[in-house]
């Protein structure tokens, strides 16, 4: 999830005038970038120095029963739930912003839960290597923190080009704020709600998903590792880009970037940890610097 603070302060028109808070958190963010920066160069020359070849050589996979039908069922059971969720909250409070929310995220639990039932049935080892894999989870969560750091530079790199091109092509664009961002502005949520659900719940559920169901099944059918790594990131990327009343397509090329890191974690270590770690920090970063403007 990418919010509009992030958007602006790549691109800060000169007659702006920001807050000390808010050039506080762009400061934030060019630390953030640097260390992610070196970060990025460090690893990969280190790589290269060590001539270990293509990082996805060795790549593990468990899933190789899986099949389009099983990675079918999950987004069925995700639509059907949230349909359900939603014309019961219709239903008993109409228009109610934190009832909808709330039927999101517990359609997405749902969705999760189908992952693991389908990662039950066609993954060797079930349900744990599903989620753990059979790497150190300590290093894994290291992987995670080290891969987000990686994505604050390569994303906001991406985000800033994007606004850059839109800016000189298309200088009326609107930049709006995610729905979740615009929900707590307007105060119509409950803060802990959506932490719990938007730092959490969702990072899990769409790991589960497109990393652990969706990934896998197209490595069951293409052979190049990177081809699939950057197919699943592209469609990570457009999922976001938003749809009615507020639109965000300038956010699909950054959030296609983040899904090739995400896919690329998953498939380098077979295990859901790291991504999850990655995406958690992701979304936490985005609602703590708009908690703090």
């Amino acid at each position: 999830m990418l919010s509009s603070t992030e958007a602006h302060a790549a691109i800060i028109q000169a007659e702006e005038t920001v807050s000390p808070m808010y050039e506080s958190l762009v400061q934030a963010d060019n630390v953030l970038f640097w260390i992610g920066c070196g970060v990025t160069f460090a690893w990969i020359a280190t790589w290269l120095l060590l001539r270990k070849g293509d990082p996805l050589a060795n790549a593990p996979q468990f899933g190789k029963r899986l099949d389009p039908t099983g990675a079918l069922m999950p987004m069925l059971a995700y639509m059907f739930f949230a349909s359900l969720f939603t014309m019961a909250t219709e239903y008993f409070e109409p228009g109610c912003v934190m009832g909808m929310m709330t039927a999101d995220y517990a359609a997405r639990v749902m969705g999760a839960l189908a992952c693991c039932w389908v990662a039950s049935l066609m993954f060797d080892g079930g349900v744990r290597r599903f989620l753990i894999g059979e790497g150190n989870i300590a290093r894994n969560i290291l992987l995670g923190v080290g891969m987000f750091l990686i994505a604050m530079f390569s994303v906001e790199r991406t985000m800033y080009a994007t606004l850059r091109v839109i800016s000189e092509w298309w200088p009326h664009y609107v930049v709006f704020d995610h729905d979740v961002i615009q929900n707590l502005k307007r105060g119509e949520v409950p803060r802990l709600l959506v932490w719990i659900g938007t730092a959490l719940l969702v990072p899990i559920a769409e790991e589960c998903f497109f990393r652990g169901i969706l990934q896998t099944c197209l490595s069951n059918y293409l052979r190049n590792r990177w081809v699939v790594v950057v197919m699943s990131g592209l469609f990570f990327g457009a999922i976001h880009a938003g749809i009615g009343d507020t639109p965000q397509p300038h956010v699909v090329p950054a959030l296609s970037v983040l899904g090739m890191l995400l896919g690329g974690l998953y498939m380098a270590t077979g295990s859901l940890i790291g991504p999850i770690v990655l995406h958690v920090l992701f979304n936490s970063k985005t609602l703590l610097w708009e908690a703090l403007q």
